[in-house]
C-alpha cells in the first residue's frame, strides 16, 4: 500500500463505502488488537482538519481500545469479504480471544498502523472529540430514539482526525 492524500480519494464514495461496503474500526490496547464492523459514519472537514465521524455503542469492546489510546484505524476491504465483516460485527473480542483470525481476515501493519491484508483503503486516525448521544437533542424524528435505542444504549460519537491514508 502507498500513502495518499485526501485529494487522491476521488474514486472513494463515502456513502457506498459506509452503507453498502461497510468498514472495520480497529484499535490497540496493551499489545492486543480488537476490531468491529461499522456502517455508521461520515467524512468531512471540521476544525480545519480532515475528519471521520463514527458512532459506536457503549457496550462494544473495541470502544475500550479506542478510548485507551484515543487512536483507531479504519479499513475498507476489497470486494468479497462481506461474510468476514459480518463475523466481526456479530462476535465480541471480549468473549472470543481470536475473533479476527476466526473471521478469516489477516492482520498486518503499515508501520505501527494496524490493518488487514484484505484492505484496499486504510485511514489512521486520532480522536479529537467524543460524546454520548443526548436523546433530548433529537429534534424532528422521535422514531430514532424508539427505533435505534430501545435499550437507551446511546452511541458515542467520535470525531477523529485522519492522520494518514493508504491505498493499493
Amino acid at each position: 500500500m502507498k500513502e495518499i492524500s485526501v485529494h487522491e480519494l476521488s474514486k472513494f464514495n463515502p456513502f457506498t463505502g459506509c452503507m453498502d461496503d461497510w468498514f472495520i474500526v480497529s484499535a490497540e490496547k496493551d499489545g492486543k488488537i480488537n476490531a468491529l464492523t461499522a456502517s455508521w459514519g461520515g467524512f468531512g472537514r471540521v476544525w480545519n482538519k480532515n475528519t471521520v465521524t463514527l458512532y459506536i455503542r457503549p457496550q462494544r469492546y473495541t470502544r475500550e481500545f479506542i478510548d485507551s489510546q484515543n487512536q483507531f484505524t479504519i479499513s475498507f476491504l476489497k470486494p468479497g469479504y462481506k461474510q468476514a465483516l459480518q463475523y466481526l460485527g456479530t462476535h465480541s473480542g471480549k468473549e472470543e480471544a481470536d475473533k479476527i483470525n476466526q473471521s478469516g481476515l489477516h492482520d498486518c501493519f503499515i508501520g505501527s498502523i494496524h490493518t488487514f491484508q484484505e484492505a484496499s483503503l486504510v485511514m489512521s486516525c486520532k480522536v479529537l472529540y467524543r460524546q454520548t448521544i443526548d436523546p433530548t437533542c433529537l429534534i424532528n424524528d422521535t422514531n430514532i430514539d424508539q427505533s435505534f435505542y430501545p435499550n437507551k444504549d446511546y452511541s458515542l460519537i467520535y470525531v477523529g482526525e485522519i492522520l494518514n491514508i493508504y491505498s493499493e
